[in-house]
């Protein structure tokens, strides 16, 4: 109940921050659009679940952090995430005018999703949304900057505060080539790419922005991308070199395609509704 609450709330939300405009030029390098069409299904796994590892990094209260994060019953061991492309827009755009970035070039994306479960995805636990691919790495960088100076955090890209900061889990879909796009991006101190892959460097003591969810212990999480810029893993692994939670794709195997909505620790919804819930207070 308490994650279709959440779900109901980031749709809501969604729907009165969403803005779109004729499409504009826009500075710097135009990647492309991600190979993917309506009909492509993508289906996560959660593969690793080592729950003493996982209570050494985030407490007692572990299977909290990776089900409210990452949704559904994300810390169940054979639990799996789905997703169907119903349809992409090549050529939309959004006016991030109000955090310095302008008028950007994106990809627009409407995909169903399930969340993380262990039985049958049913109908009536579907969501809709849509993701806005930034072609323009400068683009997703400027507007990070512009958001997290707004809010007195100033800095660079994370994958949180990349996540769903105003509109859309940014890095949850990219442009391609995803490892060039990645490599344009200025990171913050602790996140670099390598290749198609996003390495986080945890040091012991960093909390999500908008949560209390606090790393106890020095870890790495990586988020890995197939050509086409579809995410196709993540994991987690802690200061002994052992993964201790770990999910990845299962279908449709050789041919990827899609897209994924739930990316990282504490961002599916929490980081959004923690910047609206702000900015209220602002007002």
């Amino acid at each position: 109940m308490r994650n279709k609450k959440l779900n109901s709330i980031l749709l809501l939300v969604i729907s009165f921050l969403f803005v779109l405009s004729p499409i504009v030029a826009v500075r710097g390098d135009l990647y492309a659009c991600p190979s993917t069409s309506a009909g492509d299904t993508k289906i996560l796994e959660v593969t690793v679940v080592d729950a003493a590892g996982l209570e050494d990094i985030f407490g007692a209260d572990w299977k909290t952090v990776l089900n409210t994060s990452f949704s559904g019953d994300a810390s169940t061991l054979g639990a799996k995430f789905k997703t169907v492309v119903q349809g992409i827009r090549t050529n939309d755009s959004i006016d991030y005018s109000f955090w310095g970035a302008g008028i950007v070039s994106v990809c627009n994306i409407t995909v169903d999703s399930w969340a993380f479960t262990t039985g049958e995805f049913l109908e009536a636990n579907k969501t809709t949304s849509q993701v806005y691919v930034i072609k323009d790495p400068a683009n997703l960088t400027a507007f990070v900057q512009g958001v997290r100076a707004f809010l007195a955090q100033p800095g660079n890209v994370t994958v949180p505060w990349a996540a769903d900061v105003a509109y859309s889990p940014y890095l949850a879909q990219l442009p391609v080539p995803p490892g060039d796009y990645l490599a344009d991006i200025i990171w913050d101190a602790g996140w670099y790419s390598a290749g198609a892959k996003i390495i986080h460097d945890v040091t012991a003591g960093y909390t999500v922005p908008f949560t209390t969810f606090t790393y106890l212990e020095d870890c790495t999480e990586t988020w890995t991308y197939y050509d086409n810029g579809a995410l196709i893993g993540y994991s987690l692994v802690n200061n002994e070199s052992k993964v201790v939670y770990q999910y990845s794709i299962v279908l449709p195997g050789a041919q990827i395609s899609g897209y994924e909505l739930s990316i990282f620790i504490g961002v599916s919804v929490i980081t959004m509704i923690g910047l609206v819930l702000y900015m209220k207070r602002k007002r």
